[in-house]
């Protein structure tokens, strides 16, 4: 499937956007060196979370840099901040000089596990990037996301969302079997994919969370266990709250071959 069509599927058919993020959740305290927020230049507007990976690379979602109809948004107008909780200030903000998508031949045939995309800054910064995982988190596994956006939701369905928060907030909830993610046909998530519960009390990535990482403790620190995909969707009229999230250790080739490939 092409590029475009496999965006506008996950935009359309799984009822997703990148405009929202975690419901609940705690604010951090701590800065992440690699936190990134892809934004708007004009006013600092959260579009999508990243991460930083090497000093000129973030991995994000591919649907954050693609319109529903599955044509690439004009990164001109827009940058990346790097290292701060607030999302308005602080850290290191760099320009997006390149994107790179992840190729559709890497995922399965509806081109589901692809939802990656990798964005060069137009200069490095010093923050310390995340490092890489070696294999994807198994079910059970305790995972923390972080991400800015709408931590509240509508009172009453119609209702706008109430504007996000400036400061970064992080969700801690594991790993959970496929199945809890898939829908009736066995067509929502692939096998790149992994399945991330809502808490017992609601918690739960939103979309704006898209793009962000999904990070995995390790004994020398955060691993980037993946990266948000989809979230809060639908199918038979029914809202499935948890999360589907890339793994990451399934395109390591992929990132390393545009990490150190020759690129304009």
């Amino acid at each position: 499937m092409a590029g475009t069509a496999a965006t506008a599927l996950l935009a359309t058919a799984l009822g997703t956007s990148p405009a929202r993020a975690i419901n609940g959740g705690e604010e951090v305290t701590k800065p992440y060196s690699f936190m990134a927020s892809m934004q708007s230049k004009k006013d600092s507007g959260q579009i999508c979370g990243g991460s930083l990976i090497a000093p000129t690379w973030v991995l994000t979602a591919r649907h954050c840099v693609f319109d529903r109809d599955g044509k690439p948004i004009d990164t001109q107008d827009k940058q990346v901040r790097v290292g701060s909780l607030d999302r308005t200030g602080g850290g290191e903000v760099r320009g997006i000089a390149q994107v790179v998508s992840a190729p559709d031949g890497a995922g399965d045939a509806d081109g589901l596990g692809t939802d990656l995309a990798l964005l060069k800054l137009d200069a490095p910064v010093e923050a310390t990037p995340v490092d890489l995982p070696e294999k994807r988190p198994g079910v059970g596994t305790r995972v923390r996301i972080l991400g800015w956006g709408d931590h509240e939701l509508p009172q009453k369905p119609g209702d706008p969302f109430p504007d996000p928060p400036t400061m970064l907030r992080r969700l801690d909830s594991s790993v959970v079997t496929s199945r809890r993610c898939d829908g009736p046909d066995g067509k929502y998530i692939a096998d790149k994919e992994f399945c991330v519960a809502t808490t017992p009390v609601g918690e739960s990535a939103r979309a704006g969370d898209s793009g962000g990482p999904v990070l995995v403790k390790g004994r020398c620190g955060w691993t980037l266990g993946g990266v948000v995909s989809r979230v809060g969707w639908f199918f038979d009229g029914r809202e499935r709250p948890d999360g589907i999230d890339v793994s990451v250790a399934d395109h390591l080739d992929w990132i390393r071959s545009t990490l150190s490939g020759p690129r304009r």
